[in-house]
């Protein structure tokens, strides 16, 4: 064996391959007996897997499953979506070679280079049911875009056909450097220490001892000195910023969190004094993606005074979106009523925020058309809630009359020719 076999971690023995000699570290330094508990998630009880005599594969593959825990809580953390489920360290490591979670972290680093919208597979339908593409080649494009925009060593990230190739050790260090990296700059959270704690799906066992034979080529190195290494890669610039920024990441969730308390508190001072809100609104929806219309303000303020009297008073942010809400179901409800059909405001009736479909006759639809319809040419304003439930019931009404409807009917008919005729 070479010196370097010797001195360099991380790389089967005997390769040259270049991302493993920039990951190179010191020699594996086993786990001591006091994080020798094995949790499984598929029971409650822990399994003792390093005794004191234990063969350093075992440990060294116990190690690595470590850190893949470690890294999958940190990545899920970072991207911070919540349809994006990973079971275990193993499930992750398997995950990587799609560069779907890649591109999400790229995401997370440089949403101005890598958008959601451009990452092919988002919910690893196409993987899981028909494995890699070519396509999610595109996925870990993103990723290493991302890395360059924010000076990561170039030298330090693993070649596609790698990643791709599921070479995932070369992968899992990268990403480990690449966590450290972005918590001292401050852009990331902190990567948690589970050192001893490891997420088994089915036999611990023989999923362990496939890990052995899969590590067996490779010399890990020990991640406790990450930092260590990633600190003499980079310039005296960058290390006097990570000085400074070192553990300032707020997440995106806490940050937009913050946001929206503030302007909680901004809607209910202006409920109280009874002052515009047209503005806090509008940044309440910005925030929480919800659209607010101008021309519907008087019908959110009314939807929102209004439910405030008939209930005890508790202003919250999920109460204020739903007013809002509600309001656009009916902005919906009166465009369709003076633009759709008889089957778009019936379908706009039946939005579910303004729960009226438990009033609703399909075969009153006609009626139900006619009569917002109507409303809308004689008021020339929006309908709230209020109006359009009480025009819904009066047709139930109407309907029980044959007679009395189709004079209902006849009369909008003649009334809707004659206003169209004088425009």
């Amino acid at each position: 064996m070479s010196n370097y076999d010797e001195m360099h971690d991380g790389i089967p023995i005997g390769s040259s391959d270049s991302f493993a000699k920039k990951i190179a570290g010191t020699s594996f330094t086993p786990i001591g007996a006091n994080t020798s508990l094995l949790n499984t998630s598929s029971s409650a009880t822990t399994v003792s897997v390093l005794d004191q005599g234990i063969c350093s594969n075992t440990a060294k593959a116990f190690n690595y499953l470590c850190r893949l825990g470690e890294l999958k809580c940190w990545a899920l953390e970072f991207i911070d979506d919540a349809s994006f489920t990973i079971k275990n360290g193993t499930e992750f490591e398997r995950c990587l070679c799609n560069g779907v979670l890649l591109a999400k972290v790229g995401h997370m680093i440089a949403p101005d280079k890598v958008s959601l919208a451009s990452i092919y597979d988002k919910e690893q339908e196409a993987f899981n049911k028909c494995g890699l593409n070519f396509k999610h080649l595109d996925n870990i494009c993103f990723w290493k875009d991302a890395l360059t925009s924010i000076g990561f060593p170039n030298s330090l990230v693993p070649d596609n056909c790698d990643i791709y190739g599921g070479k995932n050790v070369n992968t899992v260090l990268s990403l480990y450097v690449l966590a450290i990296y972005l918590y001292k700059l401050g852009l990331g959270p902190e990567i948690k220490d589970k050192t001893g704690v490891v997420e088994l799906v089915g036999e611990s066992d023989s999923e362990l001892s496939e890990m052995v034979k899969k590590l067996h080529p490779f010399k890990i190195p020990s991640f406790a000195d990450i930092g260590n290494f990633l600190q003499n890669q980079l310039s005296p610039g960058t290390l006097k910023v990570m000085a400074e920024k070192e553990g300032t990441y707020v997440s995106p969730t806490r940050v937009l969190a913050k946001k929206q308390d503030k302007l909680m508190e901004l809607i209910e001072e202006q409920m109280t004094e009874r002052k515009d809100m047209l503005i806090s609104l509008v940044q309440l929806g910005k925030v929480s993606g919800v659209g607010v219309n101008e021309c519907l303000y008087h019908v959110y303020e009314d939807i929102i005074y209004k439910e405030v009297a008939c209930s005890d008073f508790c202003c919250t942010q999920p109460w204020i979106l739903s007013c809002i809400e509600k309001g656009n179901a009916c902005g919906d409800i009166c465009l369709a009523g003076l633009e759709g059909s008889v089957n778009d405001v019936y379908l706009a009736l039946w939005c579910e925020k303004l729960e009226f479909r438990p009033f609703l006759r399909q075969q009153n639809k006609s009626l139900y058309f006619c009569a917002i319809n109507n409303k809308l040419l004689t008021n020339k304003c929006i309908l709230n809630p209020i109006e359009i439930f009480e025009l819904i019931l009066n047709m139930n009404k109407y309907s029980k009359d044959s007679i009395k409807s189709s004079k209902y009917v006849r009369k909008w008919i003649f009334d809707y020719s004659k206003n169209w005729s004088t425009l």
